[in-house]
């Protein structure tokens, strides 16, 4: 036992060795899974523990880029790059620079798209660095994503407390107005309410605005109307309508959905416009897509208005990703780890 384990050890830093000098470096998986794989034994599954172990201590970032060889059909080509952390450039841009340092413009000409996966979303929710957010809902419902439902995940704890809101309730509107079920109108929107609310927003500093009104999934005209008062008023305001972003009843979670995508919105619509135009610099004529938490893709105008789409891509791309390798499953190389 002590000599497998001993082997394994090895093998082990023999992986870690060759990726640590491999820093600023891009490296074709499958050409260092052969490496590695004649020289010690090891396996892709090897490689991608030690990638991860690399990136937990805070050595390397790792970026992931898939190139399409027009001579190999329906493979893709995997290309991890070693990247230095926080050096004052953006991950993806450095995983990009290091590359075009290896290949030069081979490498630029089979990345016509870009699939970019991020946890920008969910890190922000997280850590709650998202945007000044508030919401603006139908009269008599302002208390509607406070209360949320009545479910209580730990029954028996006596100190459970509820979550705390991304929008505390000093920063929830109402305004008058009503749609019925059915999409007729039963209260006319207050338009002089609605503009009094925000000149509210725009003396708070408010940089993003959720509106969700009663039924609006079946009549959305209220909110679009909401929308353009709030844009007349502040241009730089980043609004969310929930008809936009999820037309689906249930008032708590469409709220819900809405508030968050309002929250990150800001961050993620600069990040995203940043990063295209950076990379339009660097030369990039390809295409820039974002992937979803769904494993699909959306592009970098969607992705900035429907930032919560692509709140945690990372699994659901990479499983999505493998289900479409036939090659790599049949070969047994790259499946997910449980």
């Amino acid at each position: 036992m002590f000599d497998v384990d001993q082997h394994d050890s090895d093998r082990r830093n023999n992986v870690l060795e060759l990726l640590c000098k491999r820093k600023r470096q891009a490296l074709f998986v499958h050409e260092l899974c052969a490496t590695l794989r004649q020289a010690h034994g090891a396996s892709i599954s090897d490689i991608e523990r030690a990638l991860a172990e690399l990136e937990a201590d805070g050595a390397v970032v790792v970026r992931d880029h898939y190139c399409a060889d027009p001579h190999l059909e329906g493979v893709d080509l995997r290309v991890v790059a070693l990247v230095e952390p926080s050096a004052g450039e953006d991950a993806l841009l450095q995983s990009i620079r290091a590359s075009e340092d290896t290949w030069n413009d081979w490498l630029a000409m089979y990345l016509a798209n870009h699939r970019c996966g991020s946890t920008i979303v969910v890190n922000a929710i997280l850590e709650r660095r998202g945007a000044k957010t508030a919401l603006v809902t139908t009269q008599g419902f302002r208390d509607v994503y406070e209360i949320g439902r009545i479910n209580r995940p730990e029954s028996f704890n006596l100190r459970f407390h509820k979550h705390r809101p991304l929008v505390s309730r000093e920063f929830v509107f109402e305004v008058p107005e009503r749609m019925r079920a059915d999409g007729t109108e039963f209260t006319p929107l207050d338009e002089d309410a609605a503009r009094q609310v925000a000149q509210i927003l725009q003396a708070e500093g408010i940089a993003a605005v959720a509106v969700v009104f009663l039924h609006s999934y079946r009549a959305p005209e209220h909110e679009v109307r909401m929308g353009e008062i709030l844009r007349a008023t502040d241009a730089n305001l980043f609004i969310t309508a929930s008809h936009e972003l999820s037309r689906e009843y249930r008032e708590y979670e469409r709220t819900s959905t809405t508030v968050a995508n309002a929250y990150v919105g800001p961050i993620v619509s600069t990040y995203l416009g940043d990063l295209e135009q950076r990379l339009a610099q660097r030369g990039f004529r390809g295409s820039l897509m974002i992937m979803q938490s769904n494993g699909g893709l959306q592009d970098v105008v969607t992705a900035r208005r429907q930032c919560i789409q692509v709140n945690y891509p990372a699994v659901n791309g990479g499983a999505c990703r493998w289900l479409r390798q036939p090659a790599a499953r049949a070969a047994g190389e790259g499946e997910p780890q449980p």
